[in-house]
This record gives structure tokens, sequence and C-alpha cells, in this order.
């Protein structure tokens, strides 16, 4: 049973929200709130599965909300519901540690599909949503670690290191020639280099140069 706890500062929405997903039989509502600050105190004595955040919540961020949540409960996962389809809320979504982002304008099946597919460890984002971030990211290229798509059209955000790394990578350059270069143990470029393709949904580093290729501007520059 997936345990979901609802936060959200209109009553009316948590009341439709909590009719869609008492279709599923393998979804309760454990906890309804309409202030983070309520929701992260009712975490403290109880587990949820999913919380499902509102970002525009009276007086408070629901993206804040989500930062504290998920540091304090890793095994916690955050799906924002909410009314913002611009990218820069799904780019500060994900840094807060999002695992989810859909708007709600959603049907009621790809609401209880979306659920579903985080609480098995995955990520799920809005298809409008998505569309827009890869629109506003090639217009404004000034930024290589940004959100992009990796694996399955899913957004991914690299750090700047981790950029650093692919143009080494693109370059022809060893694991150990990288270390060198940036004054960092091999250790950590192994590191940052399974992150990078765990990211992008990549395999091995041919994957990698052709993702990096695909989707970051002047990379190979």
């Amino acid at each position: 049973m997936i345990k979901v706890v609802l936060v959200d500062d209109h009553k009316i929405i948590r009341q439709g929200i909590s009719a869609i997903l008492e279709t599923s039989e393998n979804i309760c509502v454990s906890g309804s709130f309409d202030t983070g600050a309520n929701a992260v105190n009712w975490l403290e004595e109880n587990k949820a599965d999913i919380v499902l955040m509102d970002i525009s919540l009276h007086e408070e961020n629901g993206i804040y909300v989500t930062k504290d949540i998920t540091s304090k409960y890793p095994k916690t996962k955050v799906i924002m519901l909410t009314m913002h389809n611009e990218s820069i809320f799904l780019t500060k979504s994900i840094e807060a540690g999002a695992s989810g982002y859909i708007l709600k304008e959603t049907s009621a099946t790809e609401f209880l599909n979306a659920i579903s597919i985080v609480h098995k460890g995955n990520y799920y984002y809005d298809d409008k949503i998505i569309s827009s971030t890869y629109v506003d990211f090639n217009k404004n290229q000034t930024s290589t670690a940004s959100v992009l798509l990796g694996q399955h059209g899913m957004p991914c955000k690299l750090s700047e290191r981790e950029v650093e790394i692919l143009k080494f990578v693109i370059k022809g350059l060893k694991n150990g020639e990288i270390s060198y270069n940036l004054n960092i143990s091999r250790r950590t470029v192994d590191a940052h280099r399974r992150n990078i393709l765990q990211k992008t949904g990549t395999k091995n580093p041919t994957e990698m140069i052709k993702w990096a290729k695909d989707n970051i501007p002047d990379i190979d520059a």
C-alpha cells in the first residue's frame, strides 16, 4: 500500500485529490494538510511514501518545504502538484529533491500512474513542463549546468564539475588525465562519471558523448 500525504492550502482541492486516490486499491491517504509546516511536523512521528506538494501555499513556498522534507526524510518522495508550468519552477523543484512534477490539469489516470512510477524509485515529469523546459534551455545557452533531458526524456541536472568532466571525455582524456587536469582524485572522477551515466541514462562513454553533443550547446568547443 502506497501511503500518500497531501499538502495544499485549498480544502476543495485536497478533497478532489483524495477522491481520485481512493479509486486505487494500492493507495491510501495518510495525511492531509493545508500548510507545509503541519506536514513536516506530522512526518516527525509518522511515515509516508509520497508527499503531494503544492508550490504556492499560503505564506509558504512548497519548494522550500520539499527541500526540508527530502533532507530530513530521504525515503519519502515528493511530487509537486501545481498550476505552474514555467520551467524555472521545475528546475527549483528538482534542486529541492522532488521526484516528480505534475500539473493540476493532468488526467486522473496519468496522476495515478505518476504516483506508481515515483513509488518504484523512478522520476515522473509532466510532458508539458518537459517541453517548456527544453525550449527555455535552448533559448538561454549561457549555462550548461542546467536541467537537461536524460533517460526517456526525463530531466537531469548536471553540476558544473560534471560538465567539465564531460568536456574532457569528449576530448578523449582518460580518468587519470582528467584527475590531473582538475586537481581531483581519480576516484572522484570515477564517481562523477558514474553519476553522469546514471543521470543521462547512458550506458557507456560513446553514448555519453553522443548525449552531451545532442543536449549541451558548444560542449565540444
